[in-house]
C-alpha cells in the first residue's frame, strides 16, 4: 500500500537529538525508525499493520 499518509507531533530540540541519535545507532533515517514505532504501537494495541488496518479479532481462551 502506498504511504499517502502524514502525522506529526512537535517535540523539543532535546528530543529530537535523541531520536536522530536512536536512528543513526541503528543505521535508519527519523522517519523509518518513528514508522516502526508506530507500527509496533499498532500491533501492540491489536491492529493489522499489513496494510488492513482493522482490529484484529480477539478469540476468548
Amino acid at each position: 500500500m502506498k504511504r499517502t499518509e502524514q502525522v506529526s507531533t512537535s517535540v523539543t530540540p532535546e528530543e529530537k537529538k535523541a531520536i536522530r541519535m536512536a536512528a543513526a545507532e541503528r543505521d535508519e533515517d527519523m522517519a523509518k525508525l518513528l514508522r516502526k514505532l508506530v507500527y509496533t504501537f499498532l500491533e501492540e494495541e491489536g491492529y493489522d499493520t499489513s496494510g488492513n488496518l482493522n482490529r484484529a479479532a480477539t478469540t476468548a481462551d
